[in-house]
């Protein structure tokens, strides 16, 4: 007799499954034996021990085979990797109420599931049902926890309390769908039902009630090495972040594109790099490349970015992430259709200095922080105003040295204390010199609730750059771009932190995303931090781009 392969050992495995599957849900779990499943699948009773030492082994792989890529999802939505926990609850859960009601074995499941057996036959279920319920419970919360840490629930709303809430909304739907399914319709009911839960806990505008979301994206991708293609090879690859990105375990860079061939010529030379190219399409689709790195003017970043998503292909983009958060939402949409992840270039979010300052605020070093005020001041440089400078050309930068330089301390302050709203800002171009402005005024409220007022001038009488953050018992004090101490004030005195960047000052932010594309971390800057970013300068610059479009 031939030897039974693999292939046929897991065929036989799964057809006592969907046996066991049918005689549960029409006899119940307490009243279908091992020999009714096996004449059902046409199988010996035999061949089901083979494989399954008792019903409950059976009961356990049916839950499993369907629970397990239920919790993997719910498990997703409370991940560092993304900022929109809410939304894939929301998804998550909505999505399994359409697969509940279009598929028949699925929804059969369920109700073996959800039934309660009154016999010591189904002690097993029942241990599954409380074990499910945890989880299930434990997951949700954690994804409310988030929601709250990025601001995304209404003042003094409880995570738990909500998640309690909406995991009870979610077993009444199912409950109301498996008893009366003519009443009670998954698909219409069960959004209802979550967009009014979530409702009483969510701030407005996180999620739109009423429409079916996107799907959450494909599980990340894993990267055994990290190859990198750079399109744009200007000064910023040639000391911040180039060397890191060919020196970092891991990472290495085989081929480089600007349009002036013979400058792409000269870098690839100069760094040892084995190919060059002068074209885009050709070095994205170079087959060793396998992440794209854009780093060329703001221009062009979201069709650079279009364009390595489309060939599946990581991307790492300069900032700011793109002209505007319109464009940003471009390729955060293809980013999540095509599950290619997207970091942007935000690198003191990863850098020591500021991991400081972090720990300082997370620990309570300063109390509640109450007050942020933030300057960043130059002399106006003649360089500025060139017609080849085209950091001021808001039709190549998107705005002006605010949306170069000043996209920084806004993003840092995300990171630092939570994501910027009710922001208001006041945009002038009080020299004249060039076409975007060169003076920029705010005022915002951050994430932990404290007022913040930032200014940043281009036109000053001499340098400033600092960041003051005032708690209730103590205060931060530190630069953006300043190599200069982070300085702690308490009533116990002053406290000095001097912390130097390292040589390639993008390496720590580089070793962050690698590592999340081999499947070892997570990076800090992602595309949807550097999006709300993006969202701040446009309402920053809301005014002064109507009055001066370009």
């Amino acid at each position: 007799m031939a030897r039974k392969t693999k292939e046929d050992t897991q065929a036989t495995r799964e057809g006592i499954l969907d046996a066991a599957e049918a005689c549960f849900h029409e006899h119940g779990v307490a009243r279908t034996t091992l020999e009714m499943i096996g004449a059902r699948a046409g199988y010996t009773r035999g061949a089901v021990y083979w494989h399954f030492k008792n019903k409950s082994e059976v009961l356990a792989a049916i839950v499993e085979r369907v629970h397990l890529p239920f919790m993997q999802e719910l498990e997703r939505t409370s991940t560092d990797q993304r900022d929109t926990p809410v939304h894939d609850l929301r998804a998550v859960m909505i999505h399994s109420f359409i697969e509940l009601s279009e598929d028949e074995r699925l929804r059969k499941t369920m109700e073996i599931m959800l039934r309660s057996d009154a016999s010591a036959d189904t002690k097993v279920l029942t241990e599954m049902q409380q074990a499910g319920f945890r989880d299930a419970l434990d997951r949700m919360e954690r994804a409310l926890r988030r929601a709250r840490d990025l601001g995304q629930l209404r003042e003094g709303a409880d995570p738990k309390i909500a998640a309690r809430m909406l995991h009870a909304t979610v077993l009444g739907v199912l409950h109301g769908a498996m008893v009366e399914p003519e009443l009670m319709d998954l698909k219409r009911d069960g959004m209802l039902a979550l967009d009014m839960t979530l409702a009483a806990y969510v701030k407005d505008g996180v999620f739109v009630p009423g429409t079916v979301p996107e799907p959450l994206p494909e599980a990340p991708m894993i990267l055994d090495n990290v190859v990198w293609g750079f399109i744009g090879c200007g000064s910023v690859t040639e000391k911040k972040s180039g060397p890191a990105l060919a020196s970092t375990p891991g990472s290495r860079v085989a081929a480089v594109m600007r349009r002036n061939a013979a400058l792409a010529e000269d870098y690839a030379r100069r760094h040892a790099i084995p190919r060059w190219y002068a074209d885009a399409d050709a070095l994205i689709a170079d087959p060793e490349v396998n992440a794209v790195y854009v780093a060329t003017p703001p221009s062009t970043h979201m069709q650079y970015a279009l364009q390595a998503i489309a060939a599946g292909k990581p991307v790492y983009i300069e900032k700011p992430m793109a002209m505007d958060h319109a464009e940003c939402e471009r390729v955060l949409e293809a980013s999540a259709r095509r599950g290619v992840p997207v970091f942007v270039a935000y690198y003191r979010r990863a850098l020591p200095r500021f991991a400081q300052v972090k720990q300082l605020l997370d620990s309570g070093a300063i109390g509640t922080p109450r007050s942020v005020r933030a300057s960043l001041h130059r002399p106006h440089s003649a360089n500025a105003a060139s017609p080849d400078f085209w950091r001021t050309n808001p039709a190549i930068a998107g705005g002006g040295l605010f949306v170069d330089l000043g996209s920084h301390t806004l993003d840092l302050l995300d990171h630092l204390m939570g994501p910027l709203s009710d922001v208001r800002g006041l945009a002038s171009s009080l020299t004249g010199a060039y076409a975007a402005e060169d003076s920029v005024s705010m005022c915002f409220r951050t994430g932990m609730g404290a007022h913040g007022i930032t200014h940043w001038s281009f036109c000053a009488f001499r340098r400033q750059d600092e960041i003051e953050i005032t708690g209730d018992r103590g205060q931060l004090r530190f630069a953006i771009f300043e190599d200069v101490p982070v300085v702690l004030e308490t009533e116990a005195g002053v406290q000095m932190f001097d912390i130097p960047n390292p040589p390639s000052v993008q390496q720590p932010l580089i070793a962050s995303l690698v590592e999340e594309l081999r499947g070892n971390g997570r990076s800090p800057s992602t595309g949807l931090s550097a999006a709300r970013t993006s969202a701040v300068i446009d309402q920053v610059l809301q005014d002064y781009r109507t009055r001066h479009p370009h």
